[in-house]
């Protein structure tokens, strides 16, 4: 949207020219702000303070159902065994190793970006994450899990953070700048 209004008042040579579109995404900007305060709070987020009732009466409502429903009581189980999981140690770990193997991904792009190009490297990035989340979905959808099935769900997690740094975090940011018609980014 920006580049369009730019790209349209680019000879006004008024300060309109850079004032109008900042305004306007205020605009938007705003309106997401006014709309977050109308929302909800969460029924997880009532159960991890502590306040059962509230949340107990917000599932049911979401649900359209009564607390004592089986819909309701199995989405509540599973809240709470969420809220026991990320309350533990095995969290803070899990949550470090992620976002080094995030941080290492994106360090190969510097050498490779050049070499083999943009496209090749979005697409065989896209199609590497695909594979290694259709695992982990596999993983976890398994009915009777046991460790090895869970571990294997936890590589490949990380394999998938691992080739999304690689592959999809500089790239955007490069890719549009790097289109982009010259006199638009300088006056010339």
């Amino acid at each position: 949207m920006k580049f369009a209004f730019t790209q349209g008042e680019a000879t006004m040579g008024t300060q309109l020219s850079w004032r109008f579109p900042i305004a306007l995404q205020s605009l938007f900007a705003s309106v997401s702000f006014v709309g977050m305060l109308m929302l909800p709070d969460t029924p997880r987020w009532y159960y991890s303070v502590g306040q059962m009732e509230r949340g107990d009466g917000v599932l049911a409502g979401l649900h359209g159902q009564p607390l004592e429903s089986d819909a309701v009581q199995d989405q509540k189980r599973e809240i709470m065994d969420t809220i026991a999981l990320e309350s533990s140690h095995a969290k803070i770990l899990l949550a470090a190793v992620m976002n080094t193997a995030f941080w290492l991904g994106t360090w190969p792009l510097y050498w490779t970006l050049e070499r083999w190009g943009r496209r090749p490297i979005l697409f065989w990035s896209a199609i590497a994450c695909t594979a290694a989340m259709t695992v982990f979905v596999a993983m976890n959808g398994v009915q009777n899990k046991t460790s090895a099935t869970q571990w294997t769900a936890v590589i490949f997690v990380i394999i998938f953070v691992t080739i999304f740094g690689y592959g999809w975090i500089a790239i955007p940011w490069l890719y549009g700048p790097e289109i982009a018609p010259l006199k638009c980014v300088f006056d010339v």
